[in-house]
């Protein structure tokens, strides 16, 4: 998976630096790796099995 760069540090006429980030969601989209996903799945399948719970 690469890193994404989520924003860039502006230079202030105060002499601050200010996070502004990119827009959200990314143009190109998402790119996760199989196994988060994966990950991702089996959990909120468990969630779903708790809130049946009673």
């Amino acid at each position: 998976m690469k890193i994404t760069e989520i924003g860039i540090y502006k230079a202030q006429i105060t002499g601050f630096k200010a996070f502004v980030p990119h827009p959200f969601p990314p143009k190109d989209g998402f790119d996760f790796d199989q196994n988060i996903l994966k990950k991702n799945n089996e959990a909120t399948r468990l969630l779903g099995k708790l809130a049946g719970r009673k």
